[in-house]
């Protein structure tokens, strides 16, 4: 992508541009936020550092590239860490640069920032580029901070304190100096006094006088001549290298001289000549003082191979240094659709939306599908909207909206059509109706169309308070898979953490790896240990329940090797946590395995630089043409997709994680089951006693025969897995009586079910109304004969096809598999 580099000067913003160039993208602007004097040096500013800025004029030249600048008008005036566009707030500012930037160089379309901790910089400035359509870089989020500064010491970034603030730090003494030499005692007061050893903290800020960018891997402008005296610019983003386009080779930079066409070559270092030490505070303890640069140059660190026949207008504009004027105050106008798009959606054609919610009263899940919409429907956006208008009015009726909800399970019958059904999830599920944040989602193919639930179904989790905590970091980092737009990496409420669904995907490229499944799965769940540890947690020990999503893409010998590397990644991280004295709960957690038809898609975009022979074109003198710089893409598919649920309660009690004897627990034998060994084998549970009770029960073509034993006419040796009506019936029976089972033996009742799942595979060939009509009855009939429940016009369940489910990858064949969330509050 074509980058503009925010730069306030700083060692972070330099290093985020180099990493950007790691990771194939290209500098082709930079941009800068100054105060409105040019005799002060820093504002009162939570978001930008301005100490410096006298020099920061120079990167134009030092790099070769336009630098726009916007003095800053506003103030900080809208200081939540959520932030909403506010007029004359001086986020607006940077709108107003960054809108200018791109109204001048269309073909940009990201944003790079040097964000390494900061929540309150890293959201506005990815509000902003979700205003203008940019995507956020932030290469160097959430990374070690002490690795980072050797990263940037190592890679050659020369930058010298410009201010400090901490205990510790001596305006006299440490101003003005390098970070090479400072790096050792910054670690020391890092151990002393806990200093962010990047001075993320507001310890101290930096001014970068040379870097790699100002020399052999900064974006060159090579201007010259062909024999045919034809003139002609090339743009090259190559480390040491550049790129003949008359002859199809990459050349060292040493073998210029021998091109034919003249080369210059922009490359140079600031030098500060003069400088005054400032003391903003005399504090004993940690004073505050700035540098005040009063004269520098620039020193050229390489000749220029060759600088005749040079376009000077081509070179002027080049290293230009544009300022940009506005006024901040002006409400900016917003390339995102508003919610007024989703009242254009009220003109929806009926269909039969059906609904299922569960009974809890402050926490509980809504689902709706629509009944033979495949009949009527005119695609997956119509089906989207009807179910989504649906959800929607279920949720003013309760008095909740969007914004209460948790997590959100979107499953659609064509995931070739996932573009489709975002676009108009999109238009419902905003950051404007979700102040709290966003809900958390996972996005899966189901076999609907084959049961006549329409093209898409939707599950909200929702609950009744605003108390969520809400991770949604949009920009592409080193860190975890970005979510750029209306949904959150993990959502955490009443101590249990929802989290996203992961895929395979490199954060830094967003690509899936490569490798096969098992890799897929390996990167993925170190994509969730990412994001757990920003709740103090690890799946490694807190994970509650694992949904292992597989792609019937996946052969079934490479099956296993999916659960295996599951076993192996889990006991490794604990083993790391409990080296690291971090480990002092364990929880064994449910696995269930869910086979379907595929996966979120990737689209892969290769910048690449490579020569493409181009025929001649009519009334052109020249012969075939050699260009550079073509985009390539393809689909790359998922194979794998996990779904972990965490419990991060601060104060955390053991949980009991272990499968009880069921033999021992009494409780009222409905439908003449009788005790049996077997029945353990059915359960897996996870509690934490008076919190949570999550129950998996799993109804295998093993299983089945038992339960149906006591049904008249019940083929024992049922050989080809086919089960009449009664048996199906029977089971759904059995399924309500040892949940029930579970609950009341761990002190839950129905009241305390967040969601109720039953997973179906296709294979059963039963249509859904009947599955549905079976399970109704037997929860009506459980109603009467217990009293345990009480039964509304809505069901407490909901059914999902799929095709196959278990828990093992060697037995997802079950007959029903039931997924329970049981929560107190």
């Amino acid at each position: 992508m074509k980058v503009v580099a925010l730069v306030s000067g700083g060692k972070d913003s330099c290093y985020a541009m180099m990493k950007c160039i790691q990771y194939g993208h290209e500098i082709v602007a930079l941009a800068n936020l100054l105060p409105a004097d040019d005799s002060v040096d820093e504002l009162d500013s939570y978001m930008y550092q301005t100490v410096g800025h006298q020099i920061v004029v120079s990167y134009a030249k030092c790099m070769g590239v336009p630098l726009f600048r916007r003095r800053i008008q506003g103030s900080t005036r809208h200081q939540d860490l959520a932030y909403r566009m506010t007029p004359g707030d001086e986020v607006e500012d940077m709108s107003i640069l960054l809108r200018e930037v791109k109204r001048q160089i269309p073909s940009i379309t990201a944003v790079s920032s040097g964000a390494i901790a900061s929540d309150y910089q890293r959201i506005r400035v990815e509000n902003v580029c979700s205003r203008l359509g940019l995507v956020s870089l932030a290469y160097l989020w959430k990374q070690d901070q002490s690795l980072l500064l050797q990263e940037m010491v190592t890679n050659g970034i020369v930058a010298i304190t410009v201010k400090v603030a901490a205990m510790g730090l001596d305006p006299a003494k440490h101003l003005g100096k390098e970070m090479k030499n400072l790096q050792s005692y910054l670690h020391e007061l890092n151990k002393l006094y806990g200093i962010n050893v990047c001075g993320e903290g507001g310890e101290y800020e930096t001014l970068t006088l040379d870097c790699p960018l100002f020399h052999d891997l900064m974006t060159k402008r090579i201007i010259g001549r062909e024999y045919e005296s034809r003139s002609y610019i090339l743009d090259l983003v190559l480390p040491r290298y550049v790129y003949d386009g008359r002859y199809g080779t990459f050349l060292s930079s040493l073998s210029l001289c021998n091109l034919p066409f003249n080369v210059i070559v922009k490359n140079a270092r600031i030098v500060l000549d003069e400088f005054q030490v400032m003391l903003h505070s005399p504090d004993s303890i940690a004073p505050v003082g700035v540098l005040h640069p009063l004269a520098f140059h620039l020193e050229n660190k390489v000749e220029s191979i060759s600088s005749s026949a040079i376009n000077d207008a081509c070179l002027e504009k080049i290293d230009s240094v544009c300022e940009v004027q506005g006024d901040c105050l002006r409400r900016c106008t917003t390339m995102t659709q508003s919610i007024d798009a989703a009242s254009n959606l009220d003109d929806v054609i009926e269909h039969r939306p059906l609904i299922s919610k569960t009974r809890k009263d402050n926490l509980f899940s809504i689902c709706c599908w629509l009944q033979d919409s495949s009949k009527t429907s005119a695609g997956l956006q119509e089906d989207m909207k009807a179910v989504l208008k649906k959800i929607e009015a279920q949720l003013m009726e309760y008095g909740v909206g969007w914004e209460n909800v948790l997590y959100i399970h979107l499953y659609i019958s064509d995931m070739n059509e996932f573009a489709l059904a975002n676009e108009t999830y999109v238009k419902y599920i905003t950051q404007e109706k979700c102040p709290f944040g966003v809900p958390s989602r996972s996005t899966i193919e189901l076999p609907l169309l084959q049961v006549d639930m329409g093209r898409a179904y939707v599950e909200v989790l929702v609950t009744n308070d605003q108390s969520k905590r809400v991770l949604h970091v949009q920009s592409i980092s080193c860190w975890a898979p970005s979510c750029i737009g209306p949904y959150s990496q993990a959502t955490l409420h009443k101590g249990i953490l929802h989290m996203a669904g992961q895929l395979g995907l490199d954060p830094p490229t967003m690509n899936l790896c490569s490798g096969g499944p098992t890799l897929e799965l390996e990167q993925a769940l170190m994509n969730s240990e990412a994001v757990a540890k920003c709740f103090n947690c690890s799946v490694s020990n807190t994970a509650i329940l694992f949904v292992i999503y597989c792609s019937t893409r996946i052969p079934p010998s490479e099956r296993i090797g999916i659960q295996d590397k599951l076993d192996r990644f889990l006991k490794q991280m604990r083993l790391f946590q409990e080296n690291k004295g971090c480990l002092s709960i364990v929880v064994d957690p449910i696995l269930l395995y869910v086979l379907v038809p595929d996966l979120p898609k990737r689209v892969l975009l290769t910048n690449s630089y490579f020569p493409v022979r181009r025929k001649k074109t009519k009334g052109c003198s020249h012969g075939d043409e050699s260009t550079w710089g073509m985009l390539t893409c393809h689909l790359d598919l998922a194979l794998v997709e996990i779904k972990p649920v965490l419990y991060v309660e601060d104060d955390m009690e053991t949980p009991e994680t272990v499968v009880e004897d069921m033999s021992c627990t009494t409780a009222p034998n409905h439908w003449n089951f009788q005790e049996a060994s077997w029945h353990d084998n059915c359960i897996q549970k996870s509690v934490i006693p008076g919190k949570i009770c999550v129950i998996v029960l799993s109804v295998t073509n093993e299983v089945a025969p038992k339960v149906c034993s006591q049904s008249p006419g019940c083929n024992q040796n049922n050989q080809d897995h086919r089960f009449r009506d009664e048996e199906i019936d029977r089971i759904t029976k059995f399924c309500i009586y040892l949940l029930d089972k579970v609950l009341a033996g761990n002190g839950f009742s129905w009241e305390d079910v967040t969601h109720l799942k039953f997973y179906f595979p296709t294979s059963l060939c039963m249509p859904l109304e009947t599955l549905s009509l079976m399970f109704t009855n037997s929860f009506n009939e459980f109603a009467e004969m217990s009293q345990r429940i009480n039964i509304c016009k809505e069901p407490i369940f909901n059914l999902i096809p799929v095709l196959g489910s278990g828990k093992s990858t060697s037995s997802m064949d079950d007959i029903i598999t039931c997924e329970l969330f049981s929560q107190k509050h």
